[in-house]
C-alpha cells in the first residue's frame, strides 16, 4: 500500500492495512487540475447566491454521502454561534452518483438547524455547475471553506486552496481522514487542522469573527500558488516520487528473494513455515481465497510467465465438475482428471466435451495401495471419498477402480506433469505418496487438505511437508 508521511500520521498506521504499507515523503495528493482550462460559463457571486454582502459564508463542496448527521450537526452548531452568518452546500456531485435522495437529506438537515436555532433560510444547497471555473467563483465567494469528516476532502479541497478561501479541516485515525490536513501541512498551515469536534468548531467561529486571520490564510494559500507550481499541482516532482518508491519496492523485493534462493534446504523450508504461519488467518486476500482463487491469482500466471515450447500437461486428482482443471484447458493444456464418484461425473464428461479431446476423464480412485479396487463413501458432490467425511454422513458405500500415480503414468504413456492437484477429501497425502517423484517432476504440486480429517492431523502434514 503506497501512501504519504503527511497522510499517515497515527503511529500504528501500519496496522490499518493487510498490505505492507510504503509511505513516500510528503502528501500523496497530487491532481493535474492546472490542465482543466475550461471556462466559466456564467457569472457567481454573493448576489447570484442571494447572500447579504454583510453575510459570513461558510461553504462546503463536500458529497451528500460524507454529509453525514454528525458533521452536519456541528456545521448548525457553527451557524448558531455566528448568527449573520449562512451555509452554502453543494452535494449533489454527478461524478458519485446519477440520482441523489435530495428530500430526506434536506429534511435531516433542516431538522437539525431547527434544534439548534438556526432558520431554514440561513442554508442554501446548490446544484452541481457545468466547469470548475465556475464553483471556484462560488467558493471565491465564501469566507470559510469547512471540510467533512471523517471523510475528508481531496480534491474537493484544491478549490479553496486555488482560490484562497480559508478552510477549517479536521484529522482522524485513518488516512481517509487525513486528506484535508496532508493539502493544509503542504501548505504550511497547521493552525486551521483540528483533532476534535469543540476544536473544529471554535476555529470556525474563530475565523468568522477575525477577518485579520481569515486574510493572513488567503494570503498564505495564494502565496503558496504564485510561487510556481504548487505542490498539489506539481505531477512531475510526484512521479519522481513514486518512481522512487516502486525501485525501493523492487530492491527490497529482489534482496529478500536473493536471501531465499541461496538458503540451504533446512532454512528455505523453515522460512517457508515461518512466512505460512505469519500469513494463516490473518491476512484477509488470502484467507478469502479458495482453491479455485489460488488457481486464477498464482497458478496460472506462473506457468504463463514461464513459457515451454511443449503441451503442457495436469493431473487432477478429485475433479468433481472440473473447475480447477478448466483454466488450464481453457489455455490449451491437457488434463487427466480422476473422479470416482458417479454422481458427478456427468457433469463433468460435459464439461471437457468443449475441449475437443485434451481433457481424459478417469471414474478411478487414486491411492497409495497395491489393490486394484478399494471402497468408496458416496456424500455429497465434492466430499465423496475413500473414507467418511466429517461435514457429510455417507450415503452409500461402493467399489470403485483404483490405482496409483506412478502406475498411471506408466499404463497410459503419461510424459510429463507440470501442475499435480490433489482434492482426495482426507486421502490427499495417500495420492501424494503414490507418484514417483525420481520418475516425474512436476513443476508444482497443489494438495488440498483438512485438519479434519484423522489422518491429516498436524504432525502428518508437517511431516508431509518435510
Amino acid at each position: 500500500m503506497l501512501s504519504a508521511h503527511m497522510n499517515e500520521t497515527c503511529t500504528d498506521a501500519a496496522s490499518h492495512f493487510s498490505e505492507q504499507l510504503l509511505l513516500m515523503p510528503g502528501s500523496i495528493n497530487c491532481y493535474p487540475f492546472q490542465y482543466d482550462t475550461d471556462l466559466p460559463t456564467g457569472h457567481f457571486d454573493r448576489s447570484s447566491l442571494g447572500v447579504s454582502p454583510n453575510s459570513i459564508v461558510f461553504f462546503s463542496g463536500a458529497n451528500f454521502f460524507k454529509i453525514v448527521p454528525e458533521i452536519s450537526l456541528v456545521w448548525a452548531r457553527i451557524l448558531a454561534a455566528v448568527p449573520n452568518s449562512v451555509l452554502v452546500l453543494m452535494p449533489y456531485n454527478p461524478n458519485w452518483a446519477a440520482h441523489y435522495r435530495t428530500l430526506p437529506f434536506t429534511l435531516r438537515l433542516n431538522r437539525q438547524l431547527l434544534a439548534a436555532g438556526v432558520a431554514s433560510d440561513r442554508l442554501r444547497i446548490l446544484n452541481a455547475v457545468p466547469t470548475r471555473a465556475d464553483l471556484q467563483q462560488i467558493v471565491a465567494a465564501a469566507d470559510i471553506y469547512l471540510d467533512a469528516y471523517p471523510f475528508a476532502g481531496a480534491c474537493s479541497m484544491l478549490d479553496p486552496m486555488v482560490v484562497g478561501t480559508p478552510p477549517v479541516v479536521r484529522t482522524g485515525p485513518v488516512g481517509r481522514s487525513q486528506h484535508g490536513a496532508a493539502l493544509m501541512r503542504m501548505a504550511g498551515l497547521e493552525e486551521v487542522i483540528c483533532t476534535s469536534d469543540e476544536e473544529y468548531i471554535a476555529t470556525a467561529i474563530d475565523l468568522a469573527s477575525n477577518p485579520a486571520r481569515r486574510q493572513k490564510i488567503r494570503s498564505t494559500l495564494l502565496s503558496y500558488k504564485a510561487t510556481g507550481v504548487p505542490e498539489y499541482f506539481d505531477t512531475e516532482k510526484f512521479s519522481k516520487k513514486v518512481g522512487d518508491a516502486l525501485i525501493d519496492i523492487h530492491e527490497t523485493y529482489l534482496s529478500r528473494y536473493s536471501k531465499f534462493e541461496h538458503a540451504d534446504r533446512g532454512a528455505r523450508r523453515d522460512s517457508l513455515r515461518q512466512l505460512a504461519r505469519s500469513v494463516a488467518g490473518h491476512n484477509l486476500e488470502l484467507a478469502a481465497m479458495n482453491d479455485i482463487g489460488i488457481v486464477h491469482s498464482l497458478i496460472v500466471p506462473y506457468f504463463q510467465h514461464q513459457p515451454v515450447a511443449r503441451q503442457r500437461h495436469m493431473i487432477d486428482v478429485g475433479s468433481c465438475y472440473g473447475v480447477m482443471a478448466d483454466p488450464f484447458l481453457a489455455i490449451d493444456w491437457t488434463a487427466d482428471m480422476f473422479e470416482p464418484d458417479p454422481s458427478p461425473r456427468p457433469k463433468l464428461e460435459q464439461n471437457v466435451l468443449k475441449y475437443g479431446g485434451r481433457g481424459r476423464v478417469f471414474a478411478i480412485a487414486v491411492t497409495d495401495t497395491s489393490r486394484t479396487e478399494i471402497e468408496f463413501h458416496r456424500s455429497y458432490d465434492g466430499l465423496s471419498g475413500l473414507g467418511e467425511s466429517p461435514f457429510q454422513s455417507t450415503a452409500a458405500i461402493i467399489k470403485v477402480p483404483c490405482t496409483s500415480l506412478a502406475n498411471f503414468y506408466v499404463d497410459q504413456g503419461v510424459k510429463f506433469v507440470d501442475f499435480l492437484k490433489i482434492d482426495a477429501e482426507g486421502f490427499d497425502f495417500n495420492v501424494l505418496r503414490s507418484h514417483n517423484f525420481n520418475a516425474m517432476k512436476p513443476s508444482l504440486v497443489m494438495v488440498e487438505y483438512g485438519t479434519h480429517f484423522e489422518s491429516e492431523a498436524v504432525p502428518i502434514v508437517n511431516q508431509a511437508i518435510d
